[in-house]
């Protein structure tokens, strides 16, 4: 049996956008149990950005959705890895104020891109070590809030787009978590990814790809083997919930995938 029908509670989720309506009450009516809010305003720190991520997770509570983690923002200004000591502090300092933000509405699971692109390939150990560097004083701020920092995995010349990278990044950061984004990954399967990386993994984005690069296409309509991926999160232990994290997403559409192709797979 597939493991996430152990979880009543958290075990379906998918990816909000907190910029775009939604319809909370249709999530909760199909079986969503939690969410991630995400949104790419042009300030994520303006008022008005925090009051719209700030109404999405009011409305979810009432709704009986739990808001299980929330998306930090990503870019060029938002880079931990940037090699510009400014931007890389004005990052830090950013995020640390959302880290803040979530702990203080009880959302303890923080999901972070190590880095922005392109990347070229003479500059890698170096970005490396200053993502390194952010990421574990991030993580260690947020685990003195009682919350967990999810870095995670990424495609093309993003950092940590293998699990030999990710693995990098938490040699020296006790603290630091992983998000598998199986969408993400091309250096290796997503299975052969979340053995590697084990019960460091907290939580996931899913979708499916083309192979080539990522697509946020829903599962099984890509080239993700469903059976070994989901195979492989069980057999390190993971226990969080399967968020989608797919384009032109709907609340029934999400379930009724999950349903027919991972709760499928799983039970096989």
């Amino acid at each position: 049996m597939c493991a996430y029908q152990l979880q009543t509670d958290r075990a379906l989720g998918m990816s909000i956008n907190a910029a775009v309506p939604q319809n909370l009450k249709e999530l909760s009516a199909v079986g969503i149990a939690c969410i991630e809010v995400t949104w790419r305003a042009a300030n994520m720190l303006s008022d008005s950005a925090l009051a719209q991520c700030d109404r999405i997770i009011r409305d979810a509570e009432r709704c009986g959705i739990r808001v299980w983690s929330l998306h930090l923002p990503y870019g060029d200004d938002w880079d931990p890895s940037s090699v510009d000591d400014v931007v890389r502090d004005s990052a830090i300092s950013g995020l640390i104020r959302l880290i803040d933000f979530a702990c203080d509405r009880n959302i303890n699971t923080l999901v972070i891109h190590p880095s922005f692109e392109p990347i070229a390939v003479e500059a890698r150990a170096e970005r490396l070590r200053l993502a390194s560097l952010s990421l574990g004083i991030l993580a260690r701020y947020a685990a003195g809030r009682g919350a967990r920092l999810a870095a995670e995995c990424l495609p093309r010349t993003c950092l940590a787009h293998s699990a030999d990278e990710m693995l990098m990044l938490l040699a020296d950061n006790p603290e630091l978590r992983v998000c598998a984004d199986v969408n993400h990954l091309f250096y290796e399967t997503p299975g052969d990814f979340i053995r590697k990386i084990g019960d460091k993994i907290i939580t996931t984005h899913i979708s499916d790809n083309d192979a080539v690069d990522e697509q946020h296409w829903y599962p099984g309509e890509g080239t993700i083997d469903w059976q070994d991926t989901l195979s492989a999160l069980q057999e390190v232990g993971y226990d969080g919930p399967i968020m989608y994290e797919v384009r032109n997403h709907t609340a029934k559409r999400v379930y009724t995938n999950c349903k027919s192709i991972l709760i499928s797979k799983g039970d096989k």
